[in-house]
């Protein structure tokens, strides 16, 4: 994982994102997770809930042949562990709270008995825990979203992955900074810029770039940018790379500011994990 930021009708909420997801060993996962800017449509933001609502962490598991996405009721704690919405609260209301509150950031480890119940993938949703929600599919990010599509807010429409663990990456570029210097409005459309980044592989694996709403990061301004690598979105799937044994790989990001926002001084932040497809 690394973390990216960015210089130069929705409303730009915190939420919160696994940032990191790994396997401690081969019964247990580490997850960490931290606020992050994200752009909600008006109608939504300003969407009353329940009681029955509120934030959890979504997960896939292999219960279910081939993969299980699983939206986890109130009484699962271990997932459902924020707080929930009162009756009546907006949602924007809502998450501002649980920020200001200080739940959107934390390192928690699950373990099973079962190797079948550890999770594969997880991502933050908010949804109605009255009952537990299932679906499967055949690949990991099929099965998270066919059970995500149903939550009231899909914070991460990609999940973060654990990685196998036969194979060992890592991305040598802990952080990067696009700087769009001064943007002129009209000009807007034609602000690009670009960086590098660096991946070292001990095993021969294939890997692929998450960002948790395909590659479209939120500006403090309300505006947007949107980051692919080499024209192919960052869903996970769309740009493969096959790295060697003891391998590096070179990957060459692009943000485009496709929203310029309000007028100002603006900024906004995202992660990126490895899928491993």
């Amino acid at each position: 994982m690394f973390i990216l930021s960015f210089n130069s009708s929705a409303v730009t909420l915190h939420a919160p994102v696994v940032t990191n997801l790994t396997w401690p060993t081969s019964l247990s996962t580490e997850t960490v997770y931290s606020a992050q800017l994200i752009n909600v449509d008006d109608n939504i933001a300003n969407q009353p809930l329940t009681k029955q609502d509120g934030l959890r962490l979504g997960y896939v598991d292999t219960v279910e042949k081939p993969y299980r996405g699983v939206l986890p009721a109130n009484s699962k704690e271990q997932y459902s562990f924020l707080p929930l919405a009162k009756d009546g609260e907006l949602l924007k209301d809502y998450m501002e709270r649980m920020y200001n509150e200080g739940y959107m950031s934390g390192r928690f480890v699950l373990s099973w008995n079962n190797v079948a119940a550890v999770d594969k993938c997880q991502g933050f949703i908010l949804s109605n825990g009255t009952g537990i929600k299932t679906a499967t599919d055949s690949s990991v990010q099929g099965a998270w979203s066919a059970v995500s599509g149903g939550a009231i807010l899909n914070i991460q429409t990609i999940c973060s992955e654990t990685p196998p663990q036969a194979a060992s990456c890592n991305l040598e570029t802990a952080s990067i900074t696009f700087d769009f210097g001064n943007v002129i409005r009209s000009k807007s459309a034609d602000a690009v810029t670009s960086e590098d980044i660096y991946l070292h592989c001990i095993d021969a694996t294939k890997i692929a770039l998450i960002e948790p709403n395909n590659g479209k990061v939120p500006l403090s301004n309300v505006g947007l940018v949107e980051l692919t690598e080499n024209n192919h979105i960052l869903d996970g799937k769309s740009s493969i790379h096959n790295v060697p044994s003891e391998g590096n790989e070179v990957i060459h990001l692009t943000a485009a500011l496709k929203e310029p926002g309000s007028s100002g001084l603006f900024n906004g932040n995202s992660i990126i994990t490895l899928a491993y497809p």
